[in-house]
């Protein structure tokens, strides 16, 4: 990462604004400790509020690029880990956010469209059908945070990578966004100096752009004046977030997650199931694997059901990953998740077997 020799030549008092409290920065470390928790957006009841300033700094990735209108900000930033090291930063909105924003998501439509298909992701028959069975949990929460809002995400940032610790300021490049008139072809984002942040003694995280820029006197000669170019200044900008809780508290419910039956019967008296017991055996076994073991197959008229216990659900999301590959299923359905006297899953799953040619 190349940082301009700007910084050389910055003290941390360049026009600093007067009431703010001073900047900590440390006298025997590189590497100054800004971690905390910090305001950095808002929004009303329709989700249209200010996001944080922080578009051109090392955060730009990760935080909305403007201080302008968006949708659903978020409202808190946990900065914490060893700066010499990484950043952990967690980005956060509070329950009162995402009720409102669930009830514009509902709002939409009509005959409780949006409604019903929120419900139905919630619900744990969903979450175990298809493809979402190969699965894991945290991997169908990722999904679901694609498809609604979220309470909180995760981003590391790495010393040396996307930062860099000089003088006890934490660095990074000053990024420059001028898309210019032609919005169908925007002009590259270049960099523009660096910004540095710090924390003060009240707890505010503090940040200073430093960055050349052309400066010139105006003077009034009437239309097609030009001024006098008073050369390439270094430009000094301070901002700062105040220190504030974690806008979500507590853990993220998981409806989905949970135990559930839903049986579905299947017609006609058929015994073809009876008589192809070894032949799904001998398909089933391959694909559950420990610490999951096979408990039981039913036959169920033509078709079978499947029994397996495991301590985890990421074995049973791995031997879905196998029974959906197998073509003598035409269907495969879990019909029950039960939880286990010892903490274990039990499993319940529905092959729909296709007719021997």
């Amino acid at each position: 990462m190349l940082f301009s020799s700007l910084l050389i030549l910055a003290g941390c008092d360049n026009n600093y604004p007067k009431d703010w409290p001073w900047v900590d920065v440390p006298f025997f470390s590189s590497c100054p400790d800004i971690s905390g928790t910090y305001l950095v957006g808002s929004s009303n009841d329709d989700g249209i509020g200010m996001s944080a300033n922080m578009g051109d700094t090392l955060f730009r990735n990760i935080l909305p690029r403007e201080r302008s209108s968006q949708r659903w900000n978020w409202e808190t930033m946990t900065i914490s880990g060893d700066a010499s090291q990484q950043l952990d930063i967690t980005l956060m909105r509070s329950t009162q956010t995402l009720d409102l924003y669930l009830q514009r998501e509902f709002a939409q439509g009509s005959k409780d469209y949006y409604r019903n298909r929120y419900n139905n992701m919630m619900n744990p028959a969903t979450r175990w059908r298809n493809s979402f069975a190969a699965m894991t949990d945290d991997e169908y929460e990722a999904n679901l945070d694609k498809l609604y809002l979220t309470p909180q995400v995760h981003h590391v940032l790495k010393n040396g990578e996307d930062y860099e610790c000089n003088g006890g300021w934490i660095s990074g490049e000053r990024l420059l966004h001028d898309p210019g008139p032609d919005r169908n072809n925007p002009r590259p984002d270049v960099v523009n100096g660096v910004v540095r942040f710090g924390k003060d003694t009240a707890g505010y995280l503090v940040a200073e752009s430093i960055y050349p820029e052309d400066v010139e006197l105006s003077l009034w000669c009437g239309d097609g004046c030009k001024g006098i170019a008073l050369g390439t200044w270094t430009m000094h900008k301070w901002r700062h977030w105040e220190p504030a809780q974690p806008a979500w508290e507590g853990e993220r419910s998981r409806p989905w997650a949970e135990p559930f039956k839903n049986i579905e019967s299947r017609t006609g008296n058929g015994t073809g199931g009876v008589l192809r017991l070894v032949e799904v055996r001998r398909l089933v076994t391959p694909t559950i694997l420990p610490p999951a073991t096979l408990t039981d197959l039913e036959p169920t008229g033509k078709d079978m059901i499947l029994v397996v216990n495991s301590p985890d659900k990421e074995s049973l999301n791995k031997m879905f990953k196998g029974l959906g590959s197998i073509f003598t299923f035409y269907d495969v359905r879990v019909q029950e998740l039960a939880r286990m006297p010892d903490g274990g899953w039990n499993m319940r799953v529905l092959l729909v077997l296709r007719p021997r040619e």
